[in-house]
């Protein structure tokens, strides 16, 4: 999940280059990158399978 995967380790390092506004910024940098990754994924997805995926009959 998000929390795991990016807002952690982004609370662990964001603080070093930019102290305590590090740890308020990290939850919207994993909110951007779990974004980011969910339409690449969802791109991947609609080339393997068409746009017709949903209106197939």
């Amino acid at each position: 999940s998000r929390q795991v995967l990016f807002l952690i380790p982004l609370v662990l390092i964001l603080p070093t280059f930019l102290g305590l506004t590090g740890v308020f910024l990290a939850p919207a940098c994993a909110d951007v990158i779990s974004t980011f990754i969910a339409v690449k994924m969802l791109k991947a997805f609609f080339d393997k399978h068409g746009q017709n995926f949903f209106f197939s009959k």
